[in-house]
């Protein structure tokens, strides 16, 4: 399987994440989804240490994306300063074999194609200066326990 990384990008920090090692988790004997671990190296005070490594499936992906959007759109809806809206590049779709054959999410060759296409989003998130250190961001990036949910509910409070 393929191993991306990527060179520190200079902001006020540095920051280099790489997409490696995916993992197929079984329910019931079956495999249920993928797992990917992304490793973060960085010097951005914000993240509050300098090297984490966590694994996310294809789903908080999909999370932290509807996350940065709304951030996008609020902070242009503040503004009105079209420098401050911007287009995610969208995240690696299903094929059409692994869209009718769930098996083939778990080829090589897919699962190649996915972490290629997660790397993309993730190299244009680190990119950007303002979403480098969005606080969606950085709890994809840092967190051991990802809980969405328990994400969304404690960032209301």
């Amino acid at each position: 399987m393929s191993n991306q990384s990527v060179n520190p990008t200079q902001i006020d920090g540095t920051l280099s994440i790489s997409i490696r090692d995916p993992e197929v988790v079984f329910k019931i004997d079956k495999p249920d989804h993928v797992t990917y671990l992304i490793q973060t190296e960085t010097t951005f005070p914000e993240f509050g240490g300098q090297e984490f490594s966590v694994r996310r499936r294809y789903t908080d992906f999909v999370w932290l994306r509807d996350e940065l959007e709304k951030a996008i759109e609020h902070k242009y809806r503040q503004t009105r300063d079209p420098a401050d809206f911007r287009e995610l590049p969208p995240l690696p779709a299903d094929t059409w074999k692994s869209f009718f054959y769930k098996e083939a999410r778990f080829s090589e060759e897919f699962v190649d194609y996915r972490i290629s296409g997660l790397q993309e989003f993730l190299d244009y998130v680190i990119d950007d200066s303002d979403l480098a250190i969005d606080k969606h961001t950085i709890y994809f990036l840092t967190a051991s326990h990802f809980d969405k949910d328990h994400y969304a509910e404690k960032s209301q409070v």
